[in-house]
């Protein structure tokens, strides 16, 4: 999440995650505001702890309609709606942001999805550990992008940028 975040505020990108809807859902389930859903689902303590109201964990919750939404009505669900954002942020903000990143990806469908658009970037930590579901495999135009502190990473993401920018101006 440090990457979109710097994305977003140093360099004006727009940030959408494939599970956007399903927060918006459990926003309206839990009748919160997306934002508010947002900042409370980084609080592991609230994310991991059952709701009164429906004993089920925030996370699992938010997990279970991924799911859903994946196995239950159409494999290529999440990428559909992502994709209407996308063309109506490229279309119709296009003179509000200067570039889009798209976090959490974590299935092959997903990956070739950011690839036809733009870059995949791979976040790899020293020591090996792949994130709960992840599946994404690391392809030759792939880029990766060590997480060795808030410094380096900072650097490394607007280094990041430039190349990819200056790629496409090629």
């Amino acid at each position: 999440m440090a990457v979109a975040r710097r994305l977003r505020e140093r360099h004006n990108f727009a940030h959408l995650r494939f599970d956007d809807p399903a927060r918006d859902m459990l926003g309206t389930l839990l009748q919160m505001g997306r934002e508010h859903i947002d900042t409370l689902l980084q609080d592991p303590q609230w994310r991991e702890t059952p709701l009164l109201e429906t004993g089920i964990a925030p996370q699992r919750f938010l997990h279970s309609l991924v799911v859903w939404g994946r196995r239950g009505l159409n494999r290529e669900l999440w990428i559909q709606l992502l994709r209407q954002r996308l063309t109506f942020i490229t279309d119709d903000l296009a003179y509000e942001y200067d570039g889009v990143v798209i976090s959490d990806v974590r299935f092959d469908n997903e990956a070739r999805f950011v690839r036809e658009y733009g870059v995949l970037v791979h976040v790899a930590r020293p020591e090996p550990t792949p994130a709960p579901g992840a599946t994404v495999k690391f392809q030759y135009r792939d880029q990766i992008l060590l997480n060795l502190g808030p410094d380096f990473m900072a650097h490394h993401i607007d280094h990041l940028v430039q190349a990819v920018r200056a790629q496409r101006v090629a």
